[in-house]
């Protein structure tokens, strides 16, 4: 499925500016840790934030997948969606994953309630069925949640993914195009787009969210640059009686800590990388 043909929202409401909330108080906050500062108090807090919060593991839902170079299978996390509730939650291990964030207040109790995904990009863009079984419940769960909501008190926004290159090695050793023997010329060829998983992970959220709710919504971060260096992933938790969501990720060196809508991934993904150039 092509989704950079997807055609973007309207963009009359402006969620980076809260038009879409009756108070700027009901923003989901960012709170972002580098993983490298964290100290014993932090790794306490988080700890005991554990006790008492839902965890969102996306490998306790799987697939198998077949490799079209070896064929060999095995099992791959897809995407696990939280229950719509009062709870705090948290997720770990965002590699290329993405997850979405909705919170509101409920009309019945006038508390907060959210729910949280994690998904893998590699398995909804390589399984058709994984795909509109994750659009099916997403949808359900945007639904379950505005239902139970006051008008203008919803918020969302999407965070994770990173800049990995996913390596086609395999597949060019087969092109006699493409010299093995002049590797160190070749390195880059070797990789597609590194920004596709990523491109394409917004741009598809992007499109089941602003259909429900009229607008873009904001990605509230920019990809984790470090995943390659590091080989860190992100680690997130929200609190969901303050709409705190705290994202704890390799210390950025660029632009990509800037929240954006997710209409302009395109332009933030040229902007990243153009600042990435720079400091070479």
């Amino acid at each position: 499925m092509n989704f950079n043909n997807l055609e973007n929202p309207k963009r009359q409401i402006n969620a980076l500016k809260g038009e879409h909330l009756k108070s700027s108080e009901l923003a989901i906050v960012e709170c972002l840790h580098n993983r490298e500062d964290m100290d014993e108090k932090s790794e306490k807090y988080f700890r005991e934030f554990e006790k008492n919060a839902e965890f969102i593991d996306f490998k306790s839902r799987t697939e198998k997948f077949q490799s079209e170079i070896t064929g060999d299978t095995k099992e791959v996390g897809t995407y696990t969606i939280s229950s719509v509730s009062n709870t705090d939650k948290y997720s770990k291990d965002f590699l290329d994953c993405t997850g979405v964030l909705f919170v509101g207040t409920g009309a019945e109790f006038g508390k907060n309630i959210s729910f949280m995904s994690h998904q893998n990009p590699d398995a909804l863009f390589h399984n058709t069925e994984v795909r509109e079984k994750f659009k099916i419940e997403l949808n359900d769960k945007i639904d379950t949640l505005i239902k139970h909501c006051l008008p203008k008190t919803v918020d969302v926004v999407i965070f994770g993914g990173n800049d990995k290159k996913e390596d086609i090695s395999d597949i060019l050793l087969n092109d006699f195009s493409f010299d093995m023997n002049k590797i160190n010329e070749n390195y880059d060829d070797i990789y597609s787009d590194k920004n596709e998983n990523y491109r394409k992970s917004i741009k598809f959220l992007n499109h089941i969210i602003s259909i429900k709710l009229g607008y873009s919504p904001v990605v509230i971060s920019g990809f984790n640059d470090k995943y390659n260096e590091n080989n860190n992933s992100a680690t997130v938790y929200f609190d969901n009686d303050k709409r705190q969501l705290h994202i704890v990720r390799p210390r950025q060196d660029t632009v990509n800590n800037e929240s954006f809508l997710a209409s302009d991934v395109e332009a933030q993904i040229e902007k990243i990388n153009k600042q990435n150039e720079k400091s070479k």
